[in-house]
């Protein structure tokens, strides 16, 4: 009875975590902090990685990145997949086209 709980309940905990997410300032981005790029250490960074993070189990292979501040080389490789995902240069920089691109597949 309880695992066939977890799921739903997982379920229903990740859309809560988005819509709390989407409800913050943090899908917006102070439009100076663009481009993001390797080096970089900053919340956007966390914000940005915990997104590829989640959609990385649905479109591609960097679920495992290491979700905190830093934009190291693993984050730079996961936003050019994530580039390629959505079919854009593949820079390894997050410019505002790539930003509100993610923001809007992890609000779906």
């Amino acid at each position: 009875m309880v695992s066939q709980l977890a799921m739903p309940l997982a379920r229903i905990m990740s859309a809560v975590s988005r819509a709390v997410f989407a409800s913050s300032e943090t899908t917006f981005i102070d439009k100076e902090k663009l481009p993001l790029r390797r080096g970089d250490r900053d919340n956007a960074v966390y914000h940005l990685k915990t997104m590829l993070r989640y959609l990385g189990g649905k479109q591609g292979n960097f679920a495992l990145l290491n979700v905190d501040d830093e934009f190291d080389e693993a984050t730079e490789k996961s936003v050019r997949q994530w580039q390629r995902v959505i079919r854009t240069e593949e820079t390894g920089e997050v410019d505002k086209l790539t930003w509100e691109r993610l923001a809007e597949w992890y609000l779906r």
